[in-house]
Order: structure tokens, then C-alpha cells, then sequence
């Protein structure tokens, strides 16, 4: 028995969200047909509720797509991006953090998983660092003032150079390589290398 007061839900309603021509559908029948909300929603499938709201969006807007929801604010909007690419490319310890320590660091309300989802959108990732020898300030000059006087050698002068090359394997278990956060093109950049030292690692070198 129907109560007073009570309206009776069309059959089949579905709360989902309109298509286009469903839309477009609703204002044809209102105004087309003149049919009710109620005839609208039965034959769509749709709460009468909304049809009405379609309808009158429609006059209001002059358009039957629906209105695009504000939604929550993006965490990361271009300030914010600026700001952890700023910190994460500070220096060589930055990065070197994993994803973990750098939503710690920067006080994220989100998943570690999101700021590393916001880097490799810019083009940053976690990848092997180089490894290039250490050299020494006043070292530096010498080396490229040695390169420079023989750079028009031919190559009958450089066939008179014996050239070596050194292979070493450790006997005392394998050292730990941390991954970097660089974008392709800072292969070399000096936060982004792993500067070669003298270990103390017990190791065999071989030449040949």
C-alpha cells in the first residue's frame, strides 16, 4: 500500500552517470513530447530526479554535458612539482633517498608511491650511477693539458702507444651501489656519479 507523502522510485532506476544522448533524450522528451519527469524516468531507467535536473542544467547553461566537479585539489600542483624536483636535485645525498625518505622529509600526506609516480612524470628515475675515478683539483688541468697537446695526433702516432686495461674482481663479498634519481641527459652530472676511491676492498687486479 502506498503511503502518503511517498513517491513511488521508478522501475529499474540505476544511480550512474548519464550519457550524452540520454541527456540529449530527456530534453527531447520534456520538450518535444511535453512528457512528465516521472514518464522520463521509466523510460530511461533514470530517477525523475534527475531528469529534472538535466533539464534545467540544460536551460541554465545552454548545454547538456554535465559540469565538470571541482573535486579535491591535486596535491602536487606546478609550485609544489618545483619545489620537490628543488630538493631532490639539491645534492648528491638527495638523490640517493629512496621514495620512502623523501615523502618523510618533505612532510607528505600521501603515498610514497604518488611522488615517485610525480617524478617519472618530469622525466626523473631511479637509475644506476656512473662511476667515474676521483680526480683531484690539481690533477684536473694537467689531465686536460695532456689531452689537449695530443688531440691532432694521427693514428700512426697513437699505433706506437701500448694501450692496458685493468679487470678486478673482490675476494671479501660484493660492494653496495645506491640507485640515483636523475633524468636521462644528467648521466654524468656530478651529484648523479659515483666517485672511485681507493676502497680498502680485498680484490685481485688484472692487466692486459
Amino acid at each position: 500500500m502506498k503511503q502518503k507523502g511517498v513517491r513511488d522510485p521508478a522501475v529499474g532506476v540505476r544511480h550512474r552517470e548519464t550519457t550524452r544522448d540520454e541527456r540529449m533524450r530527456v530534453i527531447s522528451l520534456r520538450e518535444n513530447a511535453r512528457w512528465s519527469w516521472r514518464q522520463i524516468g521509466r523510460e530511461l531507467r533514470i530517477d525523475p530526479r534527475t531528469a529534472s535536473r538535466i533539464y534545467h542544467r540544460y536551460n541554465q547553461y545552454s548545454t547538456p554535458s554535465s559540469r565538470k566537479r571541482t573535486g579535491r585539489p591535486p596535491l602536487f600542483d606546478d609550485e609544489e612539482k618545483a619545489r620537490l624536483v628543488a630538493f631532490i636535485t639539491r645534492d648528491s645525498r638527495t638523490r640517493r633517498l629512496s621514495w620512502e625518505a623523501i615523502y618523510i622529509e618533505m612532510d607528505y600526506a600521501c603515498d610514497p608511491k604518488t611522488v615517485r609516480n610525480v617524478m617519472i612524470s618530469l622525466g626523473y628515475h631511479k637509475r644506476v650511477p656512473r662511476t667515474k675515478f676521483n680526480v683531484k683539483p690539481d690533477n684536473k688541468p694537467k689531465r686536460v693539458a695532456w689531452c689537449q697537446a695530443r688531440l691532432h695526433w694521427t693514428k700512426e702516432e697513437w699505433k706506437r702507444v701500448i694501450w692496458t686495461d685493468e679487470s678486478s674482481f673482490s675476494t671479501a663479498g660484493f660492494g653496495h651501489r645506491p640507485w640515483v634519481i636523475r633524468k636521462a641527459d644528467e648521466e654524468y652530472h656530478p651529484n648523479c656519479v659515483d666517485l672511485k676511491f681507493h676502497s680498502g676492498r680485498k680484490s685481485k687486479a688484472l692487466f692486459g
